[in-house]
């Protein structure tokens, strides 16, 4: 049974996807005004258009970050990526304090900062929980959420 499960964007990851949506549509729409339209009617049906379903599905793969705590523990998720910690591995939850720069903007990140290893799944819109953990391949999981006060209730309430 989840205890809080949630699913967020952020309006840069909306901007991208619809003007690569967009360009996608031009140039399938209106290759002549590139200057393209014979090479086009040669290759579109069987490059084009696959090409443009594939940025379509990877875009789309990574417009949403999932969050999602349950029984067992807790995981973030962005397209392909995915992180899961058992709550055994928490040793606690706090508010994230450093700039969303501090972490190369919005996606999945991980790396060192501050002598821990962390992984980052970050929008820029939202503020972020940043969950220590040990006996997990990562010192830090840090996540965005739209509400973070009842996340972290809910994380330490797990904790006892």
């Amino acid at each position: 049974m989840d205890l809080y499960r949630e699913r967020l964007t952020d309006w840069v990851s909306q901007i991208i996807f619809w003007i690569v949506l967009a360009l996608c549509a031009f140039l399938g729409v209106f290759p002549e005004l590139l200057g393209l339209g014979a090479v086009v009617e040669r290759v579109f049906p069987w490059v084009f258009l696959p090409v443009a379903g594939l940025v379509f599905l990877l875009i789309l793969n990574f417009l949403f970050i999932s969050i999602r705590l349950d029984e067992e523990g807790l995981a973030a998720r962005l397209g392909v990526f995915k992180t899961r910690a058992r709550w055994d591995q928490v040793t606690g939850a706090e508010m994230d304090t450093l700039p969303g720069s501090a972490y190369g903007g919005w996606g999945v990140k991980g790396g060192h900062i501050g002598g821990e290893y962390i992984q980052v799944y970050s929008t820029v819109a939202h503020r972020r929980v940043a969950v220590k953990l040990t006996g997990h391949k990562f010192d830090r999981l840090i996540f965005s959420t739209r509400n973070p006060e009842e996340v972290l209730r809910l994380i330490n309430g797990q904790l006892g």
